[in-house]
C-alpha cells in the first residue's frame, strides 16, 4: 500500500490530470438545464381569467423572434433563456496548489472512502430570460414572477454537492417588435441574472490498495445524489 503525503498527492494528481483521456465537459449544460427547470414553472392569468403554463425554451433573441414569427400559431406569452458569458471571480477562486477532499460512507461497499480534487475555478456565469408576450399585462406577471425567484438569491442544486447562488444583474425596459407573419406587436423584457459557480475539476479517489485514481465527475455527483456515497 503506498505512502502518501499531501504533497505526494498533489503531484500525482496533477500528473494523472494532465495525462487523463478526454471527456466532454458537461458543466454549462447542467447548470443552463437546472436553471431552465427552476424558472420554467411560470404561468399567467390571461384576459378570459383562465390560468396557462408559459413555455421556456434555449435560445437568444435572434432564434425566438424567428420562432415567433415562423407561425402564427406559436403561443404567447413565452420565455427564452440565453447563456451570456462569465468572468473569472477573483474574490473566491482558490491558487492551483489547495487539494478539495471530502470523505463518504461508500454504502455498497460498506467503508469509507476518500476523494479529493485540484481547486476548481470560480466564476460568474451570465444568463438572459426574455420574456416574449402580445399584452403588456402578461408580461409584468411573469417579470413579477422571475424577480420573487430571488429572494434575494435563487439557490441553483446542479447536485447536491453543488449548490451554487444567483443573483439579479438588472430588468430591461420593456419594448415592443413587429414580428413576421404575426399581426400584433409582440412586448419583450429582459432580465440578466448572474450564478456564482465553481467550474469543477476531475476528481480522485483513495483506492483499497492506496493508489489514487482518477474519476469522471458526473459519476461521482451521481454517487453521491442516489446515496451510494453518504458525507462523513
Amino acid at each position: 500500500m503506498a505512502l502518501w503525503d499531501i504533497e505526494n498527492v498533489r503531484q500525482e494528481i496533477l500528473k494523472l490530470s494532465q495525462t487523463a483521456s478526454y471527456r466532454p465537459p458537461n458543466f454549462y449544460r447542467s447548470l443552463t438545464t437546472r436553471i431552465k427547470e427552476l424558472l420554467g414553472d411560470l404561468k399567467v392569468l390571461k384576459g378570459d381569467e383562465t390560468v396557462v403554463n408559459v413555455d421556456m425554451i434555449y435560445a437568444n433573441p435572434e432564434r425566438a423572434v424567428a420562432k415567433i414569427s415562423e407561425s402564427k400559431n406559436t403561443i404567447l406569452p413565452l420565455m427564452s433563456i440565453q447563456f451570456d458569458g462569465l468572468r473569472s471571480d477573483n474574490l473566491r477562486r482558490r491558487p492551483m496548489e489547495n487539494i478539495v477532499e471530502r470523505k463518504f460512507w461508500d454504502v455498497s461497499k460498506q467503508r469509507a472512502v476518500r476523494f479529493m480534487a485540484l481547486a476548481p475555478v470560480a466564476v460568474n456565469l451570465t444568463y438572459v430570460v426574455n420574456v416574449w408576450g402580445k399584452y403588456i399585462e402578461e408580461v409584468n406577471q411573469l417579470t413579477e414572477q422571475l424577480a420573487l425567484k430571488f429572494r434575494p438569491n435563487l439557490p441553483v442544486d446542479v447536485s447536491e454537492s453543488a449548490v451554487y447562488q444567483a443573483f439579479i444583474l438588472d430588468f430591461g425596459e420593456a419594448t415592443s417588435l413587429t414580428a413576421e407573419n404575426r399581426e400584433d406587436r409582440v412586448v419583450k423584457r429582459t432580465l440578466r441574472f448572474e450564478v456564482q459557480s465553481y467550474i469543477p475539476s476531475d476528481v480522485f479517489r483513495f483506492t483499497n490498495t492506496g493508489e489514487i485514481a482518477s474519476m469522471n465527475y458526473e459519476v461521482y455527483t451521481e454517487l453521491v445524489s442516489d446515496g451510494t456515497l453518504i458525507p462523513l
